[in-house]
């Protein structure tokens, strides 16, 4: 926005922006969205942003992300990659919400990918399940019931 704009977004404006018309797959729809930012003389401005101008901002580090699962999956353990394989991986949290993630996941790694039913609500009990058992996850056990 900055590069294209002249103008910086105020702090939260870029989540926001990403959630609002963000996608992970270019070629959506031509939608744009208002946001706050400040000017070179750091006065309060309005931007209009466009969702393509979203997508190749987010492209870089969403390829990251693409890599480095790829690199986590060929340390799966062979015991282990016939069930990956055939169950997939499920996305948490709420960057499991963008548009297109799954797909994008999907076919980088060759494998099925879904987005659970609650992104966010998966992190929050996850999180609690760990603090429950946290002399478990302290022995590197990673598997909670």
């Amino acid at each position: 926005v900055e590069r294209a704009h002249g103008v910086r977004l105020k702090s939260g404006e870029a989540e926001r922006l990403k959630v609002q018309v963000g996608s992970a797959a270019p070629g959506g729809p031509a939608r744009t969205v208002e946001g706050a930012a400040l000017d070179a003389a750091d006065r309060p401005v309005g931007v209009r942003v466009g969702a393509s101008e979203i997508c190749e901002a987010i492209a870089e580090p969403l390829s990251q992300i693409a890599t480095s699962l790829n690199r986590v999956l060929a340390e799966v353990p062979a015991a282990r990659r016939a069930s990956v394989q055939r169950n997939g991986l499920i996305l948490t949290g709420g960057g499991a919400k963008l548009p297109g993630l799954a797909e994008l996941l999907q076919s980088s790694s060759g494998l099925p990918v879904r987005v659970a039913a609650a992104p966010e609500a998966c992190v929050a009990l996850g999180t609690g399940m760990a603090l429950d058992n946290l002399a478990v996850v302290r022995r590197g056990q990673h598997y909670i019931a």
